[in-house]
């Protein structure tokens, strides 16, 4: 019982946080999207602003990169469920195929819109 509430007690911390790195990447995304817009209803020169949405975009790839890791560590928790007798369905780990990174299937949305 101890082991079930230690594993359900950090999932729900990964859940938490996978759940906040989406919502930051989304975020990253409008802001992304906001500053070219902004540049445009200024009607301020393509250079204005280039140097900021260079960092912006830069920022949003780390974000992406971090959000793969904790994609990772979801799965090596849910293999160290496994590992000491908690089944991952019984504390919401198991609610996704788990999928090592090599074998995720690759898709973005470049690759979908082709």
């Amino acid at each position: 019982m101890k082991r079930r509430l230690a594993a359900q007690f950090v999932a729900q911390k990964l859940k938490a946080v996978e759940t906040q790195i989406d919502q930051t990447l989304i975020a990253a995304g409008s802001l992304i999207s906001a500053l070219p817009d902004a540049r445009e209803r200024a009607n301020l020169s393509a250079v204005v602003g280039q140097d900021a949405l260079d960092l912006v975009a830069q920022a949003t790839v780390i974000l992406s990169q971090a959000r793969g890791k904790f994609v990772e560590a979801h799965n090596a928790l849910a293999a160290t469920s496994r590992l000491i007798g908690v089944p991952v369905h019984a504390i919401g780990l198991g609610d996704k195929p788990i999928l090592p990174m090599e074998e995720a299937p690759a898709t973005s949305v470049i690759g979908q819109a082709a």
